[in-house]
């Protein structure tokens, strides 16, 4: 009987471990599931701060970004050209980057509408940009389709429905 009584306890010790071994499993998947996400939104701001460091850092890159802004500035040299190709697709890379994450489970829905609210808002406030993420829109076209990107859809196409290639070369 006794011997009976200390199999049962044994039993009952062994799942207690097994369940108390489970839970700390999934405690630890959890918690770096967190750290993965964590780490992934520091590494999509670092990648913006690298431009915004760029801009105080640079003259050059300074006096580019003014113009950027400014709707009424036409004029740009080759130099300045080659950086706003470069600043299009530094930012659609962010962009690409942040819906990647997304849909692997490690950007959470507020996190990708920021994304997406933050591609509208560089169409919307540098001008200057339209035609090179224009170029952007005809050179990536597996981009069409993703979520972050539909303000660049609107801006190629006139709608939220992608339009297909806008134009033959790739400058503006």
């Amino acid at each position: 009987m006794k011997n009976k009584n200390w199999r049962d306890v044994a039993e009952i010790v062994g799942i207690v471990s097994i369940v108390a071994g489970l839970v700390l499993v999934a405690w630890e998947v959890r918690q770096a599931n967190n750290i993965a996400k964590t780490q992934m939104v520091m590494d999509l701001a670092a990648e913006a701060n690298e431009f915004n460091s760029a801009t105080f850092e640079n003259a050059e890159v300074a006096e580019l970004v003014a113009a950027i802004y400014d709707p009424n500035h036409s004029e740009y040299t080759d130099a300045q050209e080659a950086m706003m190709s470069a600043v299009a697709w530094h930012f659609a890379n962010l962009f690409w980057s942040a819906q990647r994450a997304y849909d692997n489970g490690l950007l959470g829905d507020d996190d990708i509408l920021m994304y997406q609210s933050s591609m509208a808002w560089h169409i919307e406030n540098m001008p200057a940009m339209r035609p090179w993420y224009k170029v952007v829109y005809n050179t990536a076209p597996w981009l069409r389709d993703m979520f972050v990107f539909q303000p660049l859809v609107e801006l190629a196409c006139g709608s939220p429905t992608p339009c297909g290639d806008l134009a033959v070369d790739n400058k503006p």
